[in-house]
């Protein structure tokens, strides 16, 4: 997902995505996101992290639901 650059923490503005597991089955899917790289002792790279953890509903799940919307 290609986003804005935030030139002060080192963020390109685009977000690399790993599937790590995919079990089929179930009814509906369940998604577990997290956030990694970040330097706990960086006061902006904190802030960053818990701005993007905040954005997840808007920036993430919503466009997702449009890709998935068109298969």
């Amino acid at each position: 997902m290609d986003g804005m650059a935030v030139p002060a923490t080192g963020f390109s503005g685009t977000v690399g995505a790993e599937v790590l597991a995919f079990e089929p089955g179930g009814r509906g899917t369940r998604l577990f996101l997290t956030h990694e790289g970040f330097d706990p002792d960086d006061p902006v790279q904190r802030r960053a992290r818990g701005i993007m953890g905040g954005g997840r509903r808007t920036a993430v799940l919503r466009p997702l639901q449009a890709v998935l919307d068109e298969m």
